[in-house]
């Protein structure tokens, strides 16, 4: 047992474990009120909301839900790392869509109604009432949805099925510049399902095989003035990202540039090229959705094998090879964003790694369960005391993931960050 001085020296610096021994695992869906959902998630994103006052970034999440738990939210919620909040009275319709524009928070799906105001299946949130932009997007020959938000050269750019954006033809994509709407060309033959700025073009991935007049296949990519091919799939493209420099394209094609890839292929500027072998299993495959997290390349959707590897619904890439996430999902993954660190991922599944989590779902370090009964509360207190005390206290086992600040040191100041992770 070491003396008292001795021991108020080892408080303030005792080395933690390296990050890897506190391994990333699917977290309780109920801990720190992340409650189920009563219906599919189908977009996350993470907002920062305007005001003279500093205000915590949301996480909002949108779909065909109506409750969150016991809250009626209608098809759009926030949370902002404490408890859940509905914004307003919600969308009458699904929202498939979430992105940000000068400050506000956009939802788009198909919807007429936001809070208690007519908006035409796109509106903006600013964090106390729903407004509509111009009168919103629409056509008269076919149901109008939104499925993509971006921002490129300082102009909202939305994508979807739609023939109309306020008054004007525009085809499936249009821009929003603030105050009214304009078309991007003419647009696209089929539904722009996913949109992505890389290497300050805008890129739209879908349903099209034309984009502007141009032959483009399911790819296409914008340049301020005109649209143009970039290589071409065999079928829809569903999702965007970048990694490591490249542009990632994933959906439900199985050729991307004349060559075989698997629902993933990577854009390096001049071909396109795998992720390995691709994805496999069940009746119609795809990628959906895409993200970076810790430094690798997540991407989900409905598969059940990812180069030869066992990953149910969702992997990841570390720039060599695909891995699972613990045991994946049961059911089709659509929406991913990361939120203090941790992954969210929304769908159509009920349970993820094993254990009951309704539509919604997180991946992390499980910083501060220092008991392993995958609760951050009092019952922990007693190990992290144990591990702050040093070499001289039952220090080593259990410690793993008490350095609840991230700095690589477990001393004193993880004290503050441990109390914050209680339920």
């Amino acid at each position: 047992m070491c003396k008292r001085a001795a021991c108020l020296v080892v408080l303030w610096s005792v080395p933690s474990p390296a990050p890897g021994d506190c391994p990333a695992q699917w977290l309780p869906g109920a801990q720190r009120g992340f409650v189920g959902f009563d219906g599919r998630v189908s977009a996350a994103t993470v907002w920062e909301p305007d005001g003279p006052a500093s205000q915590p970034d949301l996480l909002i999440v949108g779909g065909e839900f109506l409750h969150v738990g016991e809250l009626v939210t209608n098809h759009v919620v926030a949370w902002d790392a404490n408890q859940w909040h509905a914004l307003g009275s919600g969308t009458n319709g699904p929202v498939h869509a979430l992105g940000t524009y000068a400050g506000e928070l956009i939802a788009g799906g198909s919807f007429t109604m936001a809070g208690d105001r007519a908006a035409a299946n796109i509106a903006g949130w600013d964090g106390a009432q729903w407004r509509q932009l111009d009168t919103g997007l629409g056509s008269q020959d076919f149901p109008t949805q939104v499925y993509a938000l971006a921002e490129y050269d300082s102009d909202l750019i939305v994508g979807g099925e739609f023939s109309r954006a306020g008054s004007i033809a525009a085809a499936n994509v249009a821009r929003w510049d603030g105050t009214e709407w304009h078309p991007l060309g003419t647009g696209t033959n089929g539904s722009v399902r996913a949109l992505f700025v890389y290497n300050g073009e805008l890129i739209a991935g879908g349903g099209f095989s034309t984009a502007g007049g141009v032959s483009v296949n399911y790819i296409a990519r914008w340049n301020g003035a005109q649209w143009s091919a970039i290589g071409g799939m065999s079928a829809r493209v569903a999702a965007l990202f970048e990694y490591d420099g490249e542009l990632i394209a994933a959906g439900h094609f199985t050729l991307a540039g004349g060559a075989s890839h698997r629902y993933i292929a990577r854009w390096d500027g001049a071909q396109w090229r795998s992720l390995g072998a691709g994805m496999t299993g069940f009746t119609s495959p795809n990628v959906s959705a895409l993200i970076g997290h810790d430094g690798q390349l997540v991407a989900a959707g409905r598969f059940n094998m990812a180069s030869g590897i066992a990953c149910n619904h969702i992997a990841r890439w570390d720039g060599a090879a695909w891995q699972p996430l613990g045991s994946g999902t049961d059911g089709q993954v659509a929406a991913l964003t990361v939120y203090e660190g941790r992954l969210i991922v929304g769908g159509g599944f009920t349970m993820a790694g094993g254990r009951l989590s309704p539509y919604w779902a997180r991946w992390g370090t499980p910083w501060g369960d220092l008991n392993g009964d995958e609760v951050v509360g009092p019952a922990d207190t007693r190990t992290f005391t144990n591990c702050l005390l040093g070499p001289d206290e039952p220090f080593d086992e259990g410690c793993d993931c008490g350095d609840t600040d991230r700095d690589g040191d477990m001393d004193l100041h993880d004290y503050a960050a441990f109390q914050r992770l209680f339920e």
